[in-house]
């Protein structure tokens, strides 16, 4: 048995204004929500069997924990202050 090393990228991310919810294997894009249409877009050639795992109510559900999580962090870190620390490295050790 060969051992086979892939790598998975999941990316969610949102705001006020905009969504995204895509997920790659090896570099190459599996599918990605389309948020605006309301569906799930797959990324691989059309010759390819039927892979997707996801539907959009799950990529729906994925929104719904970032916009939370979005929440959240605005919540958190609403007072903190924007005063600058000491720097690590001055520009004469770079």
């Amino acid at each position: 048995m060969t051992d086979v090393l892939h790598e998975h990228l999941e990316i969610t991310g949102c705001s006020d204004s905009d969504e995204e919810y895509m997920q790659a294997v090896d570099a190459e894009e599996m599918f990605h929500a389309d948020f605006k249409a309301g569906t799930i877009e797959d990324g691989q050639p059309s010759f390819l069997p039927e892979h997707l795992g996801f539907s959009y109510p799950f990529a729906q559900g994925v929104l719904q924990i970032c916009r939370v999580n979005l929440g959240i962090m605005r919540k958190l870190y609403k007072n903190i202050s924007l005063e600058k620390g000491k720097r690590l490295l001055s520009l004469s050790d770079i």
